[in-house]
């Protein structure tokens, strides 16, 4: 799904109150990608995908944090509710 290239992260602050999603423009794509087919499915609600990097065995998520204080995530889930 995804490509070398594209730059994808999830990163909270330090304080624990913000999240700040990094991206380029591929991985941007790869972004919409994901939303439109977690929007277009058929399986039954609630519809859910998860994102993660290839240290926990994806490919979607980048791995090299983008802000020295800020903690990456290595699996963002994301869910459609009806």
């Amino acid at each position: 799904m995804s490509n070398p290239e594209h730059l994808l992260t999830f990163e909270m602050n330090k304080e624990g109150d913000e999240l700040t999603v990094h991206m380029n423009q591929q991985g941007l794509a790869l972004l919409q990608l994901v939303l439109a087919r977690l929007q277009n499915g058929s399986s039954p609600m609630p519809r859910h995908t998860h994102l993660m990097t290839d240290d926990w065995g994806g490919d979607e998520l980048s791995s090299q944090p983008q802000s020295t204080d800020s903690t990456l995530f290595n699996k963002v889930d994301l869910r459609l509710w009806s």
